[in-house]
Formats: C-alpha cells, sequence, structure tokens
C-alpha cells in the first residue's frame, strides 16, 4: 500500500496549522509587559522622522545596550539575527506564511485565487508552491482505490485511514482569524500585530492578515473535505436498505408538525410547527449539557441552573424545536442559555436548526458566541473542550 499523498497532505495541514498559531506574533506583546523599557526605546526610534536604514541601526544599538553587546567589536550580521530572534523576524514569519497559504490551496483553488497579489520578496515562494502541485481530495481519492482492489477489504482500508487521520483534523476560530477584525485591531491577534508594527518590527501593511484569514479558511475547508470523503465511503459499504415513505426532510433533519390550538374566540386552529429529527448519538451529547447544568454548584454566588424546573424532555422538546425563547427572555441567565444555544449548534450541525433557533431568539450565533461573561463558562470549556474554537475535529 502506498499512502504517500496522504502523508503530504497530513504534513501540509500540521505545518499550516503551526505557520499561524499566535505565539509567532506575541514577542512585541511581551516586550511591553516584561521590558518596558526597552519596547518604549524602539517606539519612539519607530515614530522617529529618521530613514529606515537609520532607525534599524538605532534599534540594533539599543538592543545591544540592553543585552550588553559591544556593539561597535560586534559582528553586525550576528546582532541583527539575535535581534531578530529576541524580538520579531518579519521575513522568516511571513515567508513561512506565504509558503503554507500557496501549499495548501487545491488546484482548483490556486486557478482561481491566481490574482492574489505575490507580494516580493514572497512571490518566488508562493511561485514554487503552486508549482509542486500539492496533494488534493482527488487525489487522496484516488490513492484510497488504488490501496483498495477488493471491495470487501474496504471496511479495513478505511480504518486504516481512519487512523492514519487522526488527530489531523483541525477547525480553526474564523472569527479569531477574521481578516477585517485583525486588521482593525479588534482581537488578540491584531493587537500582537500592532504591537509588532509599532516597534518597527513589521511594515507591511496588510499581507499577514490576508494569509492568516486565508490559511485557516483553507485548513477548515481541506479537514472538512476529508471528512466528508471518508465519511461517503463509509456510508458506501453500509447495507442498503429500503427507507419507509414519510414527510421527513432528509437534507435538514426537518419534519413538519400540526399542533391544534385554541383561539380567544374558542375556535381551534393547526398551527404548523418543525421538529428536527435529533439522532440517539447527537442527543446523548446534548443530554450531557442538560446534566452539566442540573449538577453545577449553585449555591455559589455567581452560578445558576439555566435549566432549573425544567425536565429532560421538556428541555429536549426545547431542542428538537429550536426554541429556547421562553427561558432566554429571563435576564439573569440569559447570557448562558445564549451560549448554549452555540454549544448546541455544533453538536447538531445542521444550519436550518441554526436558523430556526437564531429566529426564535432574534439574534444570531455570531453575537451569542460573544456571551462568555459567566462563572460557569470555564467549567464549560474544560467539560466539552471538543465544542470550543481552535480543536481537533473528530473522527468521521
Amino acid at each position: 500500500m502506498n499512502f504517500d499523498k496522504t502523508d503530504r497532505l497530513i504534513s501540509l495541514i500540521e505545518d499550516s496549522v503551526n505557520a499561524i498559531k499566535p505565539h509567532h506574533f506575541i514577542s512585541a506583546y511581551n516586550l511591553k509587559i516584561f521590558n518596558r523599557n526597552f519596547y518604549d526605546e524602539l517606539v519612539e526610534i519607530t515614530a522617529s522622522d529618521d530613514t529606515d536604514d537609520v532607525k534599524d541601526e538605532y534599534r540594533l544599538k539599543a538592543f545591544a545596550k540592553k543585552y550588553h553587546y559591544d556593539y561597535a567589536m560586534c559582528d553586525k550580521d550576528f546582532l541583527k539575527t539575535e535581534f531578530l530572534r529576541f524580538t520579531f523576524d518579519e521575513n522568516k514569519v511571513l515567508s513561512n506564511l506565504t509558503k503554507a497559504y500557496w501549499q495548501i490551496q487545491t488546484r482548483k483553488k490556486i486557478t482561481d485565487n491566481i490574482s492574489f497579489v505575490l507580494y516580493e520578496p514572497y512571490d518566488q515562494i508562493a511561485a514554487e508552491a503552486v508549482k509542486n502541485q500539492e496533494p488534493t481530495i482527488e487525489d487522496i481519492e484516488r490513492e484510497f482505490w488504488s490501496n483498495c482492489p477488493e471491495i470487501d477489504k474496504m471496511n479495513n482500508l478505511l480504518n486504516i485511514y481512519r487512523e492514519r487521520w487522526y488527530g489531523h483534523f483541525y477547525e480553526c476560530d474564523l472569527e479569531y482569524y477574521s481578516e477585517c477584525d485583525i486588521h482593525t485591531k479588534k482581537n488578540e491577534l491584531g493587537e500582537y500585530l500592532e504591537e509588532i508594527r509599532l516597534c518597527g518590527l513589521l511594515r507591511n501593511d496588510c499581507l499577514p492578515e490576508m494569509l492568516l484569514c486565508g490559511i485557516a479558511q483553507e485548513i477548515n475547508s481541506l479537514c472538512e473535505s476529508i471528512i466528508k470523503l471518508l465519511q461517503m465511503m463509509r456510508k458506501s459499504t453500509e447495507p442498503t436498505i429500503k427507507e419507509p415513505i414519510s414527510m421527513i426532510d432528509q437534507g435538514t433533519l426537518k419534519v413538519q408538525t400540526v399542533e391544534m390550538q385554541q383561539t380567544p374566540d374558542n375556535e381551534k386552529v393547526g398551527i404548523a410547527r418543525y421538529k428536527f429529527i435529533i439522532d440517539k448519538e447527537k442527543e446523548s451529547v446534548i443530554l450531557k449539557i442538560y446534566e452539566f447544568w442540573q449538577n453545577c454548584e449553585q449555591s455559589k454566588e455567581g452560578y445558576a441552573n439555566v435549566f432549573k424546573d425544567i425536565t429532560r424532555q421538556q428541555f429536549l422538546e426545547m431542542v428538537t424545536t429550536a426554541d429556547f425563547s421562553q427561558i432566554y427572555i429571563k435576564p439573569a441567565i440569559r447570557q448562558r442559555v445564549g451560549y448554549n444555544v452555540v454549544l448546541l449548534s455544533k453538536i447538531i450541525k445542521s444550519d436550518e436548526w441554526t436558523n430556526e433557533a437564531e429566529k426564535n431568539l432574534n439574534t444570531t450565533i455570531t453575537k451569542l458566541k460573544k456571551n462568555t461573561q459567566f462563572a460557569e463558562y470555564g467549567s464549560l470549556k474544560t467539560t466539552f473542550p471538543y465544542l470550543f474554537p481552535r480543536r481537533c475535529r473528530e473522527m468521521p
């Protein structure tokens, strides 16, 4: 068997994930916290009217003085290398980001994105990455079938692929890597880059933001495509069962029901409602959230059970109708309820369910994600780490 394409694609994903990790950009922020005098000196040099060459010289002199190098006697290339290693090496970081961005693109996307501006001196790095024609989803599928000469051995081979991909499916938080939010300094990464620019260590205005956002999006897209491919192959090994005709929309797991309600005039009318069909595996995970709140320490100040006096069946009814409005209206627990809807949307993974939940609460999941200022948030992250951003995806 040959797994060269799979191994190479896994390597590209890991390289890309590593390239966008925040620790590459925290150096100047750390200077501000732990070496404030040196940080202030770099900021002052950057804000001066001197030429870039003069500013670079002054930065090296400031570094030499701070860390007891003899500037007059020391080799300037060595001193510059040490300075960049200690602070921020723009060329090294942007080279790695450029390489990661172009390597992880599929062939189709390379064609679509060929108008992407190739900044010097990184255009050659991009050109090499494009020329290499790295593996695509189609290559992985072809590799799979070349390793599977007999259909009855397909399940065994799928298990091998499952083990090979274990721990390599990632889901980047696209809000964290939002190009707009980074550029306008609305999030952590934007603040780090701003500190680096204030110190004069990053001179490019927008390339880091574009690359960080593009890589994060492509990591998610690529991992999701591989997961779908393996799920499709696994499903093809299952025996075909003829399903009875039903009103269920199989694409959205949604079924329409009609409930009789009485009007003020004592007339009965049928009200159409949608319910969502939740499979047993997802239901078991959903009930763990219910149990988390039932077991939380309500005696502590600031803690609360959002599902107090709500039975398990009533909770499941809220889930299947995507309607938490009856408890969301309570100001004391609104943030907690909203964030539970966020977690449930990640478990259910249905755009239809999410849209219905948003409509019932008259808000959006994006807004609800920001509701993290409640006492149990840390415990939620500890109890359900797989539902929070920048996590490794579950295996298909």
